[in-house]
C-alpha cells in the first residue's frame, strides 16, 4: 500500500512539472530539431520468420486517397487518444447545422504525426486533446462563407483555408482523464474573446491557452490570432485544396474519386 501511494505521488509531481513547464515555455519552440537534423536511429532487423510461414500481411492506415495519389489518413489511426468530437458533425457550431456526415478525422500524414507527437507531450501533464475540426471539404467552405464573409473567421473559398487542404486543426485542451478545461472561449464564438491578445479572462483559462500554444508550437503547428483553437501546419502549402468527401459511403458514391480503406 505504502509503495502504491509513493508511486502515485510521484506520477502526479511529474505530471504537475510537466503542466508548469508547458505553461511558462520552458522549452522554446526552437529547441525541438527539425526532422531532416534528427540523427537517424540504425534500423533494426525483423526477426526472421519460420520454415514455411507466409509472408506477414502490410497494414494500412484507414485513409482516403484523392485524384492524384494524395492522401488524407484517419486521426484515430494514428493515435487513438485523441479525442474526436467534430463539431460540424452535429448542429454545435456558428451555422447551427450537421454539415459532416461523420465524426472523422482526416488529415495529412505528417500533420497527423505532428499532433500525435503534441499528444504524447500532453500526456507527460496528465493532459490531452480534443479535436474540433480537421480536413474541411471545399464545398462545405463556401457554405460556410456564405454565411459569415469575414476572413477573419472564415477563409474565402476562392483561395481556400489550410483547413480544406488537411493542414490545419481545431483543437482544445483535456484532462486525459477527465473533461474539457476552461480555454475562456468556446468554439466559433468570432468575436475578440477569441483573439489570442485577448487578456479580459481569469488567470487559470489563460493559463490554459498558454499550455495548449506552447505544446502546439513545440510540434511546429502555427497559431491562427484571431481563433484560440485554430493551429496550422507549418508546411501546408505543400498540400493542394480537396473537395473530398469525408463518409466512405460518400466517395463511392461520388463515382470514385477517393477510396477508403
Amino acid at each position: 500500500m505504502k509503495r502504491t501511494l509513493v508511486r502515485l505521488a510521484v506520477l502526479v509531481a511529474v505530471g504537475l512539472a510537466a503542466a508548469i513547464a508547458l505553461d511558462r515555455g520552458l522549452v522554446s519552440w526552437s529547441a525541438r530539431p527539425p526532422d531532416a537534423a534528427r540523427p537517424a536511429l540504425p534500423a533494426r532487423p525483423p526477426p526472421a520468420p519460420p520454415p514455411g510461414a507466409p509472408p506477414p500481411a502490410t497494414a494500412a492506415a484507414p485513409a482516403h486517397r484523392p485524384a492524384g495519389g494524395e492522401e488524407l489518413v484517419d486521426l484515430a489511426s494514428v493515435d487513438a487518444s485523441i479525442r474526436i468530437d467534430m463539431r460540424y458533425a452535429s448542429r454545435s457550431n456558428f451555422l447551427h447545422e450537421t454539415l459532416y456526415p461523420a465524426n472523422r478525422c482526416l488529415l495529412r500524414p505528417g500533420v497527423a504525426a505532428r499532433l500525435a507527437r503534441v499528444q504524447q507531450r500532453l500526456a507527460e501533464a496528465r493532459l490531452g486533446l480534443v479535436v474540433w475540426d480537421c480536413y474541411r471539404p471545399l464545398s462545405i467552405q463556401q457554405r460556410m462563407w456564405d454565411y459569415v464573409q469575414d476572413p477573419r473567421y472564415v477563409a474565402d473559398p476562392k483561395q481556400g483555408s489550410k483547413h480544406n487542404r488537411g493542414a490545419a486543426v481545431d483543437v482544445s485542451l483535456v484532462e486525459l482523464l477527465g473533461g474539457e478545461l476552461d480555454m475562456g472561449g468556446e468554439f466559433d464564438d468570432f468575436s475578440e474573446r477569441s483573439h489570442r491578445d485577448f487578456k479580459e479572462l481569469t488567470d487559470l483559462a489563460l493559463r490554459h491557452r498558454r499550455i495548449l500554444e506552447n505544446a502546439m508550437g513545440l510540434e511546429g503547428f502555427v497559431p491562427l490570432p484571431t481563433e484560440w483553437w485554430h493551429f496550422d501546419d507549418p508546411e501546408w502549402r505543400g498540400y493542394a485544396l480537396l473537395d473530398v468527401p469525408l463518409d466512405p459511403q460518400e466517395v463511392r458514391a461520388a463515382g470514385g474519386t477517393g477510396v477508403a480503406r
